[in-house]
């Protein structure tokens, strides 16, 4: 049966995170549990957990950081308390649910893992640490610690980033033999980060005495890092906002289908009682219609563009949203690369352009969005004034 629930729990976990997470924890976010998940898939099939094991792990890290919707704070035992609740009203054995709920409590800053899965889950919550790929997750911290008001430093986060890496150990030989060598080389990195750093920290109160050219390079380093965060952070939040738009239409047109494939059953054979045929048409074309916006909301949209060598010459070529370079060689592609990143500029350019093009995605998708919800809305009101209005008429 504890197999059966892990989709269930990762369609409300996903809602949860979505309508009761506040939007400024952008690190501890949907994105964040869904890395924790797939880290716990991979340490699953490392580690030869077994079916049922595997359903307990998944469900916890879907769960793990629930309790963000009130905050840091005991968010794991929020989090163990939602979890809880999900599996007693699935009536799950009060063990299994006690398993569940403690790795999730295990996951609570230093990580006090017990057992297999609760190290296997506290392993995944930090895998970051040992993934190039997610990496860039940790500026989203420091920008969510931002957002709680603790600000810090470029020398202040590298040395709380460090201190973090430095104590962290991975609990399982799964963890470490994934993850283990990478998150090494980030705290080699970190290091030369720092190093690098400190003498430009100890030279600032006399900058005067810098040579003006190396002075302004090394300002534009520094504002080089706030503006790769904002945009890491402004590329997950179109993401996020996609992923809730189709999570929505998609529940629409699961509510739509139902309504019509009800109301063929039951109403359209008591059309036989006059007053019942147009309420009932109403109510039709309510699920039609809002069942259609669905539909194009979630329809791939492809906005449309061209490469061409006079475009990259000129820093006209967007080269990084996909429906403006398939028509090219991957010759000419990487040729069209190799010219952008030696300009920084066109870089930040060519970035500035593709978030443009994500946000036209984003703004139909909203618009159909919108008028599906609208016709639901307003369509079963009618009905329902329909259909007291032709009753009473008819009686």
């Amino acid at each position: 049966m504890i197999n059966e629930l892990v989709k269930v729990a990762e369609s409300q976990a996903k809602q949860w995170i979505s309508q009761e997470v506040d939007p400024k924890y952008v690190f501890h976010d949907l994105g964040h549990t869904q890395s924790v998940v797939d880290a716990c898939k991979k340490l699953a099939v490392e580690a030869n957990l077994g079916d049922e094991a595997t359903s307990k792990l998944l469900i916890a890290a879907w769960f793990h950081d629930n309790g963000y919707s009130e905050g840091p704070i005991d968010h794991e035992m929020r989090g163990a308390a939602i979890a809880w609740d999900f599996l007693a009203a699935h009536e799950v054995e009060e063990s299994i649910m006690k398993e569940i709920c403690d790795a999730i409590l295990a996951t609570k800053i230093s990580q006090q893992p017990f057992d297999k899965i609760s190290s296997l889950l506290c392993d995944a919550d930090l895998s970051h640490l040992g993934d190039p790929k997610l990496e860039f997750r940790n500026d989203l911290l420091r920008n969510e610690l931002q957002n709680l008001g603790t600000s810090f430093t470029d020398e202040e986060w590298l040395k709380f980033e460090l201190g973090f890496v430095r104590d962290h150990q991975y609990h399982t030989d799964e963890a470490q033999n994934l993850y283990g060598q990478n998150r090494q080389l980030f705290q080699e990195k970190l290091e030369h980060q720092l190093q690098s750093l400190q003498p430009v920290i100890q030279n600032e109160p006399m900058a005067e005495e810098i040579e003006e050219e190396e002075y302004k390079k090394e300002k534009l380093n520094k504002l080089g890092r706030g503006v790769e965060t904002m945009y890491k952070v402004t590329y997950e939040t179109h993401l996020n906002l996609n992923s809730l738009a189709d999570n929505k239409a998609h529940i629409m047109l699961t509510v739509n289908s139902i309504i019509f494939s009800s109301a063929v059953s039951f109403l359209i054979p008591k059309w036989d009682q006059k007053w019942m045929i147009f309420p009932s048409i109403v109510l039709l074309g309510t699920a039609l219609l809002s069942g259609f916006y669905a539909i194009l909301t979630i329809k791939p949209k492809i906005i449309k563009g061209g490469v061409k060598k006079e475009d990259v010459l000129n820093k006209t070529a967007d080269l990084l949203f996909f429906s403006n370079y398939t028509q090219i060689s991957i010759e000419d592609y990487e040729w069209a690369i190799r010219h952008m990143i030696k300009d920084p500029d066109y870089v930040y350019k060519t970035m500035t352009r593709t978030l443009y093009f994500l946000g036209q995605v984003l703004t139909k998708k909203y618009k159909f969005l919108n008028l599906c919800y609208s016709v639901f809305i307003y369509g079963l009101l009618m009905t329902v004034i329909f259909f007291l209005l032709f009753w009473l008429m008819y009686k």
